[in-house]
C-alpha cells in the first residue's frame, strides 16, 4: 500500500486491512510512503500535508532502529494522531521504544531516510500512482475508489480461497 499517514483514507484503509489480517493470518501488508507534500515528493503539486514528509521519515527511522515491530509501533502512533509531532516535537515514543533521541534524529534528518522515502516516491511514480492510499495485492492494483469495484475484503477472501484449493492469482 502507498500510503501517506496525514491522509484519513489511508487510515481508513488500513483498518480495513489490518481486520482482514486478524481474519486471514497468512495476509501481510508493506507499506511505501507516498506523502502529499512537495518538500519530499516532487510530483505533488503541493503542500496537503505539512508534516507528511517528516511523518515518512521518522517511520523508516524507526524501523532501521528497532525492526519490523518498532516500525509497526510507530506507524500505528503515526495514524492514531494523524502524522502530526506536536508543536513539531517527536513523541514520547522515541524513548517508549527504547532510542536515544539524539540518535533518532539525526537519522530522520539523513540524507539516507530521505532516499529511502524518495525511492518509494519514485516506485509510485512509475507505477503512475497520483493519490493514496493505493492497495496491490500480489501485483495487482485494487481500484477501490472507482464504483463497482469488489470490496477489499471480498478479494482477499477469493483470494485466500484459491490459494486454498491450490490456484494462483487473483
Amino acid at each position: 500500500m502507498f500510503s501517506d499517514f496525514q491522509c484519513p483514507d489511508c487510515r481508513d484503509k488500513e483498518r480495513e486491512i489490518a481486520l482482514l489480517m486478524d481474519l486471514f493470518p497468512n495476509v501481510s501488508m508493506s507499506i511505501k510512503n507516498f506523502p502529499f507534500n512537495n518538500d519530499c515528493n516532487d510530483y505533488f503539486p503541493g503542500v496537503m500535508h505539512a508534516n507528511a514528509c517528516w511523518a515518512a521519515r521518522s517511520a523508516e527511522a524507526a524501523g532501521i532502529l528497532g525492526g519490523d515491530d518498532a516500525f509497526w509501533q510507530w506507524h500505528d502512533w503515526l495514524f492514531l494522531n494523524s502524522g502530526q509531532f506536536e508543536g513539531g516535537k517527536l513523541p514520547g515514543l522515541v524513548e517508549e521504544l527504547g532510542f536515544d533521541r539524539r540518535e533518532f534524529t539525526e537519522l530522520m534528518a539523513s540524507d539516507y531516510v530521505n532516499d529511502l522515502v524518495r525511492e518509494d516516491i519514485e516506485e509510485a511514480q512509475q507505477l503512475g500512482i497520483f493519490y493514496t492510499p493505493m492497495l496491490f495485492i500480489n501485483g495487482v492494483q485494487h481500484k477501490w475508489v472507482i464504483p463497482g469495484t469488489p470490496s477489499l475484503r471480498s478479494v482477499v477472501t477469493r483470494l485466500a480461497a484459491a490459494i486454498e484449493r491450490g490456484e494462483e492469482g487473483l
